[in-house]
């Protein structure tokens, strides 16, 4: 046997039929570890969920605590930073791209 020989054998090239693949058990297979994924996921999810709950209920006392005490302060430093967003927002927007998304929802199939 050469080696060309046994590089068809190895590669399948040379076999009368292609080795025979089962979609249907692939597929089922497939679907079953996404759903182990998913549910993995998901309950890393709920666990980020609950920490995440569970915090805000403990700092909630404290924040508005800070809110009540540094409200009247920092009232003109938001107010600026919410302006000095709003300009910059404005800059960043053109007119036509906010024409044609105008077009698009007045007129949804015209565009």
């Amino acid at each position: 046997m050469t080696s060309e020989d046994r590089l068809k054998a190895a590669l399948g090239l040379g076999a009368a039929a292609p080795a025979q693949v089962d979609h249907a058990f692939v597929s089922r297979v497939a679907e079953q570890i996404e759903a182990r994924r998913f549910k993995l996921r998901l309950a890393v999810l709920a666990l980020w969920a609950g920490v995440a709950t569970l915090l805000g209920w403990v700092l909630a006392p404290v924040v508005v605590q800070i809110g009540r005490d540094a409200a009247s302060s920092l009232q003109p430093i938001a107010a600026g930073l919410l302006l000095a967003g709003v300009v910059w927002w404005l800059r960043k927007a053109s007119v036509g791209g906010a024409l044609r998304l105008a077009r698009r929802v007045v007129r949804p199939g015209l565009h």
